[in-house]
């Protein structure tokens, strides 16, 4: 989502390269099904063999969204060619954070329930999820969403793309902000616990659709660098990758209380 010289949730990974194969297995595309035709609308995380993770905004508050069935592509790099392994699975249950308004705002996580369980294996395994906020220097960001445009026209990648992310603290975060949204009259969206941002502020690297609800992931322990879920794509600024706009994410670790009481994942 991202806002046009100020706040819109659409999500594309601007700055970033094709990703390793499979180097996301918990990567999932969200895709509308009608009829036989399926469209990628934004991503999410797999946190077990049946729940996703993925942001509010993409599961609810459009009658399209509301009416449309959406099914879970996971296993899959190329979301145009499904490769051997990809599975594709309907949702059944939608959660959208109870406290979520709406458009760009706070609580903007949202968890999806799959008909079937996923079969796991190299390339559909889930993320783990943090268990504090203590972001280190080595985090990514991985989507389908616009990454360029030409004569003003967005171009969507069918593979995988990713890119290295800056952590910006929440004092720079909120101040890049103010200065770009002072002459909307608009008010600053960004909640202290709630959000995390990324930077660079420099410009050329940012998230902003297709990007939505994705995962921002954190890589722990120099021996098995294992990815941990920190954030979920939210907002950014328009257009993106504009010097002094960063890009804000669902902070996931202010969640999980609300993750484990929907899934009950913590009791099995």
């Amino acid at each position: 989502m991202s806002i046009p010289a100020t706040r819109e949730s659409d999500g594309r990974i601007i700055g970033g390269h094709e990703a390793k194969m499979h180097s996301h297995p918990y990567m999932v595309s969200l895709q509308l099904n009608f009829w036989f035709l399926r469209t990628h609308i934004c991503g999410g995380s797999l946190i077990s063999d049946n729940w996703i993770i993925t942001a509010s905004h993409c599961i609810t508050g459009s009658w399209l969204i509301d009416w449309l069935n959406i099914d879970a592509v996971a296993g899959t790099h190329d979301v145009d060619f499904h490769e051997p392994g990809t599975q594709i699975i309907r949702i059944v249950q939608r959660t959208p954070h109870p406290d979520y308004a709406g458009g760009v705002g706070p609580h903007d996580i949202g968890l999806l329930k799959t008909q079937y369980s996923f079969t796991l294996s190299k390339q559909i395994q889930p993320i783990r999820l943090p268990e504090t906020f203590n972001v280190n220097d080595k985090i990514a960001l991985a989507g389908w969403g616009v990454y360029t445009t030409i004569l003003f026209l967005p171009i969507l990648p069918n593979k995988l793309q990713e890119v290295i992310m800056e952590y910006l603290p929440y004092e720079e975060c909120y101040n890049a902000l103010e200065k770009i949204i002072e002459e909307t009259g608009e008010s600053n969206a960004l909640v202290k616990n709630s959000n995390l941002c990324t930077g660079p502020i420099s410009g050329g690297v940012a998230a902003c659709s297709g990007d939505s609800g994705g995962p921002l992931v954190q890589y722990l322990n120099e021996e098995t660098y294992y990815p941990v879920l920190i954030g979920i794509t939210s907002w950014g600024i328009s257009p993106c990758g504009e010097a002094g706009a960063p890009t804000v994410y669902t902070n996931v670790s202010n969640y999980i209380g609300f993750i484990n009481n929907i899934t009950q994942l913590s009791t099995t």
